[in-house]
């Protein structure tokens, strides 16, 4: 994306109106756990770390995400149809390229999907930020900024933001993520202030009671209305340079 461009797009985004009313996205996991990704952390932590990264961006606006079971190809920047996959799918690609998500105007089933690198000329791995080891690249600061773009931010440099373009900041571990004021903001204009919420799979299937019935039709309806009344604007993918 060009810088004229990328400028058009940040004043669209930040110029729109914000929307006050609750909506839900669904999320999956695609090949992120089959132990092909070159990590040390365990298939727990790295759910652990992508809820913590929902649940920050829904502390500050209504946006209620809950997992669902994956469908659709192994991740790549191929583009397919979105028909009956889940809003936000998070994988990785087995090859050099950058990790990446896409904006949720972007076509087909790509839109709101987050593919993290797996494979770098460089010494390299996903940990946490208080891993001391020059090689570690935090998982949770890359799920925190890459989820903000599937969310429909456009990276900031004005000021300290997660969004920043060449993601610096690192948190100290599970349990420690934040946003700056900015970030807030920025979220807050798109999708107003309130309080949002992150369903695992597991627990909804545990406690299928009256209420959960209830909110396990907000998704349904939300990925109706992305899968038939999307943008069809063929936008380049926001790459970030958290992993460089």
């Amino acid at each position: 994306m060009g810088k004229t461009s990328g400028a058009l797009l940040v004043i669209l985004l930040y110029a729109a109106p914000a929307r006050a009313e609750p909506f839900a996205l669904t999320y999956s996991y695609s090949n992120l756990l089959d132990g092909n990704l070159h990590t040390v952390l365990t298939p727990g932590e790295l759910r652990t770390a992508t809820e913590e990264a929902l649940a920050l961006w829904a502390r500050y606006a209504p946006i209620h995400f809950f997992e669902a079971p994956d469908a659709g190809p192994p991740p790549s920047d191929v583009d397919y149809s979105a028909a009956g996959t889940p809003d936000i799918r998070i994988g990785h690609h087995n090859d050099t390229a950058n990790t990446h998500a896409y904006f949720p105007w972007a076509p087909g089933g790509l839109a709101r999907d987050v593919h993290l690198r797996t494979q770098y000329a460089d010494p390299f791995y996903w940990g946490f930020g208080d891993d001391p080891s020059p090689y570690a690249v935090d998982f949770l600061a890359t799920m925190v900024h890459e989820i903000g773009h599937t969310l429909g931010l456009a990276h900031y440099e004005g000021e300290p933001s997660l969004m920043n373009a060449t993601l610096i900041w690192q948190y100290a571990g599970l349990g420690t993520a934040f946003l700056f004021p900015r970030d807030i903001l920025s979220i807050q204009s798109l999708h107003g202030a309130g309080v949002g919420s992150v369903h695992r799979l597991d627990d909804m299937l545990a406690t299928p009671e009256p209420g959960t019935v209830l909110l396990l039709s907000l998704p349904l309806a939300a990925l109706v209305r992305r899968r038939f009344h999307r943008r069809r604007q063929a936008l380049p993918d926001d790459r970030c340079g958290a992993a460089l």
